[in-house]
């Protein structure tokens, strides 16, 4: 990357990618059918990712523990479920936590 000029001499720059979701906030399945949806992060350290409210019977989210999470199964009611997932990134003093509203539509098939 370049530096803009005039810089000190033993400067340093450093790009660090934000700590934030990269995947859509919405997903959109039918009921009966398997379903599957990965959530993204980019930053560092890797977070773990979890959830807060409720997916529909039969679906589930598991960290993946490289930064990614994946909601999947198979929906067997309709509908529209609110929830928040969360990306923790560190710990102690440097933790930090990202929060991204969730919605997924479950409609018939």
């Amino acid at each position: 990357m370049a530096r803009p000029t005039p810089c000190d001499i033993g400067a340093v720059q450093l790009s660090v990618p934000p700590q934030a979701f990269t995947s859509p906030d919405t997903a959109t399945t039918t009921a009966g059918t398997q379903f599957s949806f990965v959530v993204t992060t980019s930053g560092t350290p890797v977070p773990s990712i979890k959830k807060s409210g409720k997916l529909p019977k039969h679906l589930s989210l598991v960290d993946n523990g490289d930064g990614t999470a994946t909601i999947s199964g198979k929906a067997v009611e309709t509908g529209t479920y609110h929830l928040s997932i969360m990306a923790t990134f560190g710990a102690g003093k440097t933790r930090s936590v990202v929060t991204q509203k969730f919605t997924l539509t479950v409609g018939s098939a």
